[in-house]
């Protein structure tokens, strides 16, 4: 046991605020991005289902240090919150790499039940982490409780934003893994705010202590490097369907939705409902779909001379590549729906 090296006393609060702060947004950001994944994976309706299981791990983390009174001392708090902070870090990103491999939308059964169980523990565990760090510092910290919880819902505010900013930038797993970066962060903040005495011990929670700087540049490197190949975490299966990287020619996710398109194919036209009279043809087109559920196909934008059923074949969507600096995108354009062959009657 040792005195942490103190800094100035205001230089204390900051980092104790600030580490606060850091926490309850990542608990936000957690919990609204995975609303977004499991929308994708599954269906919308479960997304009351995250809320509900957050909530659940935020409230059996409360309980717990309730539960716990004399393992919890305010002499030794620093080491207490940095500690249950490096552990939401790692059980996010490891919750993450398991909740992916679940199969959920299975049909009733024993094995499905078994698996929506292993699912909410992989949600609830790093909830539970969050829940016992936010009940530390609104009961131990000498600090006012006032500016406690007003640090405390700042943070949640900003996380609110950081979800979207994380959403709009990187696919939904990656935002989850910048989440565990931002916690791995919040335990050097907690490490550092001098409240209490820092424990050596040879416990689980004692290595972690010890190991705190290798964690959070080992969930950074995680984080950085997950989008840069499309062989890391990531979704396999979407609503009850695998999905290959490699029969993907885009994938990008934002704040309200994921839009994946399919490699080019060549056919007959996809469409809803036909003409009897079309003429035979073939054409080039891609899947497109939203949140791996809605979608459309459409084809390969062609010269306006050619033919009007080459063009489009009766459909109400056309598509395009256009390079630039940032590589391929794909660029889709509504035409006219319903358009008929010029040589066919009306």
């Amino acid at each position: 046991m040792h005195q942490p090296k103190a800094p100035d006393k205001t230089g204390r609060k900051v980092r104790f605020y600030a580490a606060l702060g850091l926490v309850t947004a990542a608990t936000l950001m957690l919990q609204i991005i995975e609303t977004r994944i499991i929308s994708v994976t599954s269906w919308y309706h479960l997304a009351f289902f995250v809320i509900s299981i957050a909530m659940f791990g935020l409230t059996a983390g409360a309980v717990f240090v309730y539960l716990h009174k004399k393992r919890f001392r305010p002499e030794r708090l620093s080491y207490d919150l940095a500690v249950a902070t490096l552990a939401f870090a790692l059980t996010t990103d490891l919750a993450i790499v398991v909740q992916l491999t679940l199969v959920t939308g299975a049909s009733p059964s024993l094995t499905s039940l078994v698996a929506w169980a292993e699912f909410a523990l992989c949600l609830a565990f790093p909830f539970f982490f969050s829940g016992v760090v936010v009940s530390l510092a609104l009961t131990r910290s000498p600090y006012p409780i006032g500016k406690v919880y007003g640090a405390d819902l700042i943070g949640a505010a900003m996380g609110c934003i950081g979800a979207l900013v994380l959403l709009n930038m990187t696919s939904g797993p990656s935002a989850v893994l910048w989440v565990g970066a931002v916690t791995g962060l919040a335990a050097l903040g907690f490490a550092n705010s001098g409240l209490g005495n820092l424990h050596e011990s040879a416990s689980l929670g004692g290595k972690l202590f010890r190991c705190r700087r290798i964690i959070l540049t080992g969930c950074l490197l995680f984080a950085i490097a997950n989008p840069l190949t499309t062989y890391g975490v990531r979704p396999t299966l979407i609503k009850d369907h695998l999905e290959a990287p490699a029969d993907l020619a885009y994938d990008r996710w934002n704040s309200f939705s994921r839009i994946t398109v399919a490699q080019s194919n060549t056919g007959p036209p996809a469409m809803w409902g036909p003409s009897p009279r079309l003429p035979r043809s073939t054409i080039e087109q891609r899947s497109l779909t939203i949140d791996g559920g809605a979608g459309t196909t459409p084809d390969h934008h062609r010269p306006p001379e050619a033919p009007l059923f080459q063009l489009h074949g009766y459909r109400d969507i056309g598509w395009r590549e256009v390079r630039s600096g940032r590589g391929t995108q794909l660029v889709c354009a509504h035409t006219a729906p319903f358009r008929y062959h010029p040589d066919e009657p009306h």
